[in-house]
């Protein structure tokens, strides 16, 4: 069904049986005038992989998958992206034990308000999750403390254009090598401060950067824009090695 643009209804696909699927890239990729799915009977226990499954499903409101067999993905990227007027998702049961990518999963997901489901996932595997949350402005919170995410290396603008995100649990976080955090927190106008694992992450929302993990959060100053470098430490915490003042004109 890539890019078939003008579809706006599947005849009984609810009643398809999938289990022997192992890639569904792409499968609605540009389907943008479908407004709802019913994917509750597919059993997709074989499916690996899922990267652009309904990428660019602009009309889709509601997608409902409660009773997927557990999948274990191995990509999961740009899944749901720019799934502008999705509402509700159901994701109970999903296995992401094995992804290593979800990188723009939910990009640009700008109507979603909830994902209390994905709090408990598995997400020891993951190594990239560049812009995971980019653009979900309808956001207010997000539980990820349980998330092991000791394997990842790029954070790249995790919840940039987050705006209405004001309450965010990390508190376990545990992160064993340099992570690229760049631009994380840019843009989440409502939100002032967290904390993970004890240490202070100073948020500046305009800044170029878009996130401080420090343990002094007197090191930096309100209301200045800083271009730092840094490293996670043993405990976890990214401490940063060197803040220069942005330079006014650079992105």
């Amino acid at each position: 069904f890539y890019n078939c643009s003008k579809l706006t209804t599947l005849t009984n696909h609810d009643t398809w049986n999938l289990n022997f699927l192992e890639d569904a890239s792409g499968m609605f990729n540009g389907c943008s005038k479908i407004a709802s799915l019913n994917v509750r009977s597919w059993g997709l226990g074989n499916l690996t992989k899922a990267y652009n499954m309904f990428r660019d499903c602009k009309m889709l409101e509601t997608l409902d998958g409660t009773y997927w067999w557990k999948p274990h993905l191995l990509s999961a990227s740009y899944m749901f992206a720019s799934c502008s007027k999705l509402q509700s998702l159901s994701l109970e049961g999903f296995d992401m034990s094995h992804v290593s990518d979800c990188q723009y999963m939910f990009s640009g997901c700008g109507s979603l308000s909830n994902l209390s489901q994905i709090s408990n996932w598995n997400m020891s595997s993951v190594q990239i999750m560049t812009e995971m949350f980019n653009r979900c402005g309808a956001l207010t919170s997000l539980d990820l403390k349980n998330w092991d995410l000791r394997s990842c290396s790029n954070m790249t603008a995790l919840f940039f254009g987050c705006s209405s995100l004001f309450q965010l649990r990390l508190d376990n976080w545990k992160l064993s090598e340099a992570v690229d955090c760049r631009d994380m927190f840019r843009g989440c106008s409502s939100l002032e401060a967290i904390t993970i694992n004890g240490a202070a992450i100073k948020i500046l929302a305009n800044s170029s950067n878009g996130v401080m993990f420090i343990n002094d959060v007197n090191l930096l100053q309100d209301d200045v824009v800083y271009d730092c470098q840094g490293s996670v430490n043993d405990n976890g915490v990214f401490e940063i090695s060197s803040a220069e003042q942005h330079q006014e004109g650079l992105v």
